[in-house]
């Protein structure tokens, strides 16, 4: 079976500020480069830019391996700092790697 789930544009954006705002900052430094979201790890061991297509990664790698919180982001109280750290991690480093 096949299931599509549609995530509005807003509940992207605030899982994204709540990722950004409360919770990577101990392991990346957001950037806005030339209209884009860069986030360069600390440590010096790469930048990465927040596309679609990284994106769908992240919700695909939060459903298949972290299924609380894909559906943190499916329900309505699902904009938490946690939640948009592991999907900005899921998206940008393909795992949770930090935290």
């Amino acid at each position: 079976m096949h299931l599509t789930i549609e995530i509005p544009d807003e509940d992207i954006r605030y899982l994204i500020a709540a990722g950004l705002d409360l919770a990577c900052r101990y392991w990346a430094d957001a950037k806005d480069e030339g209209g884009r979201l860069v986030l360069h790890e600390k440590d010096g061991s790469g930048k990465h830019v927040l596309t679609t297509a990284a994106m769908k990664q992240g919700f695909r790698v939060m459903r298949e391996k972290y299924p609380r919180h894909f559906a943190n982001v499916v329900n309505i109280d699902g904009h938490d700092a946690e939640t948009g750290d592991v999907f900005l991690q899921c998206a940008l480093l393909g795992d949770i790697v930090y935290g």
